[in-house]
Parts: C-alpha cells; sequence; structure tokens
C-alpha cells in the first residue's frame, strides 16, 4: 500500500511537469521507467511501468 502511494505522489509529480513540458515523457525513478502519455483531447493519462 505504501509503494502504491509513492507511485501516486510520482505520478501527480509528472503531470504537472509534463504541462509545462509536454516533450519530455520518460522518468526514471529508483530503477523503475516511468512513461507518461499524456491525451490533449482528456485528462486521462496513462502509465507503463517497466522493470
Amino acid at each position: 500500500m505504501k509503494l502504491f502511494m509513492v507511485f501516486v505522489r510520482c505520478i501527480k509529480k509528472r503531470i504537472e511537469l509534463l504541462k509545462n513540458a509536454a516533450l519530455e515523457n520518460v522518468a526514471k525513478i529508483s530503477g523503475i521507467e516511468f512513461c507518461l502519455f499524456t491525451d490533449g483531447l482528456s485528462d486521462k493519462t496513462s502509465l507503463i511501468i517497466r522493470f
């Protein structure tokens, strides 16, 4: 559960960064690569986690 909360925090931070730099969509955090693909037509965000 704690790990899930960390993911949520990281995702929220990343979304804020993506608003400022839409082209940069890869964040490497603690050896886990987060790729966020934002859809300009909606607020939905897909998350791909690769280990």
